[in-house]
């Protein structure tokens, strides 16, 4: 094998692996994702148990008005974290298919550098 077809055939199981890593980064970032949305969903469920039609004792209004005030703040937070969780998945969805096309593109090099070097051999025979 010609020293050109190896250092394709090298660098196309590289990018090969490059591509597994951006994978498994896309994985990782959906399943923060996934987490984070099971959080905002727990934290929104709160908040209607903490309204009750029952009457106060005095000082309780002031207490459930700033449990209410965290819990939307939280609620705020976990939202702005979903988002940049979002952005984080869709960056990596695109690494993933740069590096996909990357990939294929070397491992279609190699294929080909093989192939003319069987062409040259058979010619020079």
């Amino acid at each position: 094998m010609s020293r050109r077809a190896m250092l394709l055939e090298r660098l196309a199981r590289k990018r090969q692996a490059d591509r597994m890593e951006e994978a498994r980064k896309v994985s990782l970032a959906l399943a923060a994702l996934s987490r984070t949305e099971t959080q905002l969903a727990a934290l929104q469920s709160i908040i209607p148990g903490i309204e009750t039609t029952d009457p106060l004792p005095p000082g309780a209004l002031k207490t459930q008005h700033s449990l209410s005030l965290v819990i939307v703040e939280q609620i705020d937070q976990t939202r702005q974290i979903q988002d940049a969780q979002r952005r984080s998945v869709d960056k990596a969805r695109e690494a993933l298919a740069q590096a996909e096309l990357r990939a294929r593109l070397t491992e279609d090099h190699a294929r080909i550098a093989k192939t003319a070097q069987a062409t040259a051999a058979d010619l020079g025979t």
